[in-house]
């Protein structure tokens, strides 16, 4: 069974606009129909979904005006994939004398104490961390390298030549990280993620009317004809921008008006989607 109810509906993804505009319509259709229990909780609900799907603009314009700065460019990730080997280079270096010799070998003793200080947890949990993490632990592998206890096993084994490409490609790295935000802002998923839960609301309020009025009588048919009408509309413009393969435009949601593609976010003509119905929808 899915988690969410968005599978038994057939209703397309509503942009932010969209959805706000459909669900203040419908609130105001709900409050007009007079006091109820079942009224009550509805647009108790509607509130909430209201709410979020404002917050949800917020984060849809933070995204769009972040979208719009130009971003300074970096090489952090050319000089990232350098370190790698670097580090990597010293961590198969060290292995050398572990591998070919007695476990009681002062080399190997040497090399296995050095290894297990600069990577205590192996060097694939370094280079996987994100950048401004592994910078900082670049600095302390750079660190215990110079240690005077280490000099013996650096000059032994060769390392120097690896701890001098190190530092001078951490010092590249750490100015490169600083040319643009290492995490942005507002990140897309939040983005989907507000989008998301906006349509699972919508999705609520749609099933909590077609389950209050689900008869085939005169006065269900008649309730959830009037209170679901908003969605169906927007359901239905959606979907002639679908079939015209044109992007959907949001809308102002105090007014319904369709705002220009180049001032928003429009949805893509494959944003959509398609599952089964209730037969009165």
């Amino acid at each position: 069974m899915p988690p969410t109810i968005a599978p038994f509906f057939n209703l397309y993804n509503f942009t932010t606009g969209r959805r706000l505009f459909a669900d203040m319509q419908v609130r105001e259709r709900a409050s007009a129909r007079g006091p109820s229990d079942f009224m009550t909780d509805l647009v108790a609900h509607i509130d909430i979904a209201i709410e979020h799907d404002k917050e949800t603009r917020v984060v849809d314009k933070k995204w769009e005006q972040q979208k719009a700065q130009p971003q300074p460019k970096s090489q952090a990730r050319e000089v990232d994939t350098k370190i790698d080997r670097t580090l990597s280079g010293i961590q198969e270096t060290l292995l050398s004398p572990i591998r070919a010799l007695g476990p009681e070998h002062p080399a190997r003793k040497a090399a296995q104490k050095l290894l297990h200080d600069i990577f205590p947890h192996g060097v694939g949990v370094h280079i996987h961390m994100p950048y401004v993490d592994q910078l900082s632990n670049n600095d302390l592998v750079i660190e215990t390298l110079k240690k005077q206890e280490y000099r013996d096993t650096i000059d032994e084994r060769g390392l120097q030549i690896f701890v001098d490409e190190l530092v001078t490609l951490n010092d590249t790295f750490r100015t490169e990280l600083k040319k643009a935000p290492v995490v942005a802002p507002v990140t897309f998923d939040i983005v989907q993620a507000h989008r998301s839960k906006g349509q699972e609301y919508l999705l609520q309020i749609f099933a909590k009317i077609l389950g209050h009025f689900s008869t085939a009588s005169e006065e269900d048919v008649a309730a959830r004809t009037e209170l679901l009408a908003p969605i169906l509309r927007q359901n239905e413009a959606i979907g002639d921008y679908l079939r015209r393969r044109r992007p959907i435009p949001d809308v102002d949601p105090d007014t319904g008006e369709e705002i220009d593609e180049s001032e928003t976010d429009a949805v893509p003509a494959h944003s959509h989607t398609v599952v089964l119905t209730h037969p009165d929808a």
